[in-house]
């Protein structure tokens, strides 16, 4: 829960669907000028020489590979900057955690998949998550 409902979760999702909107709207644009320059090739193919439509292609094809490979680097960053900000969220959210079990005098504190049987009063989501929002509200992500 911590990883989803704290304020500075939800800022990191957020961020990278607008980044990930940004990039999917200049990749579609790449995409449409490609398959615009391939329909002008295929139109003049009849026009050109051999060796023309040769060179024609292979430009076409040096641009295709260009943006597969901008496609790559774009899903990358996108990748880094998820890790990097859920790590340094992980990071407060265990320096937040560990504040409130030594508050609370206990001496484990687990996941909620990794525990077996709990009480209920022993759950430290809802404290954790109140904390890191009240001192954690945005965790800038690095591009």
């Amino acid at each position: 829960r911590v990883m989803k409902e704290t304020d500075a979760a939800k800022g990191i999702f957020k961020e990278l669907e607008n980044k990930r909107g940004e990039y999917q709207k200049q990749v579609q644009k790449e995409e449409d000028a490609l398959r615009t320059a391939e329909q002008d090739i295929i139109k003049q193919k009849d026009k050109m020489s051999e060796d023309e439509f040769k060179k024609a292609r292979a430009g076409f094809e040096e641009k295709l590979i260009s943006a597969q490979k901008l496609v790559q680097s774009r899903k990358k960053t996108l990748d880094d900057a998820l890790n990097t900000s859920i790590d340094k969220l992980r990071a407060a959210a265990a320096k937040v955690t560990a504040e409130v079990a030594k508050e609370k005098g206990y001496a484990a504190v687990f996941t909620q998949d990794a525990e077996m049987l709990a009480e209920p009063r022993l759950d430290l989501t809802d404290e954790v998550v109140r904390r890191l929002n009240n001192s954690n509200k945005k965790i800038p992500i690095q591009w």
